[in-house]
């Protein structure tokens, strides 16, 4: 997403009245590491291998050897986050609900060609008073994007076309 497209918005009070737009890569959004750590949590659940450093995604990549590589790319967030208490001085605790679509497009580095591209959508919601809402929901979303990915049949099949030594994926947002 271009930086500075409006995402969603602050809102404050008890009524959760619009004060302020959130922008990507702005004000209450997460970053690129919270993304990736989402996104490998979710691998890390189905005990499917990443090979991946959190600074230097593609040359990890191929010192481990791996086979297929996995990119992502944030293509819609819708981010609302509210301060009840905002009226009070309390900017901090607050609730929030997300939504993101996530484009995936795995690359075959021994055919080297994408294998294939598709994306995914989750949400996110924090209902109860928290530090931090919006990153919360935003990584709830992403986890939940993820989990659908993972879930698709095409992901199925790569990593069951060799069940004893599925491909290594690196994970890039």
């Amino acid at each position: 997403m271009p930086r500075g497209t409006e995402v969603g918005a602050i809102k404050v009070g008890v009524l959760c009245i619009p004060h302020q737009t959130i922008t990507a890569l702005g004000t209450g959004t997460i970053t690129d590491s919270a993304y990736l750590d989402a996104i490998q949590h979710e691998m890390q659940i189905v005990n499917y291998p990443i090979t991946t450093s959190m600074t230097d995604l593609f040359t990890t990549a191929e010192a481990a050897g791996t086979r297929v590589r996995l990119a992502g790319r944030i293509t819609d967030l819708q981010l609302n986050v509210c301060y009840p208490l905002a009226g009070f001085g309390d900017f901090r605790d607050g609730t929030a609900d997300a939504s993101v679509t996530v484009e995936w497009q795995m690359y075959d580095s021994v055919a080297k060609s994408m294998i294939f591209k598709t994306s995914t959508t989750g949400y996110g919601s924090v209902k109860s008073m928290i530090t931090n809402p919006g990153i919360e929901a935003n990584e709830q979303a992403v986890g939940m994007a993820t989990r659908h990915f993972i879930a698709g049949p095409e992901f199925q099949y790569l990593a069951h076309t060799n069940p004893a030594n599925p491909p290594n994926t690196v994970a890039r947002r």
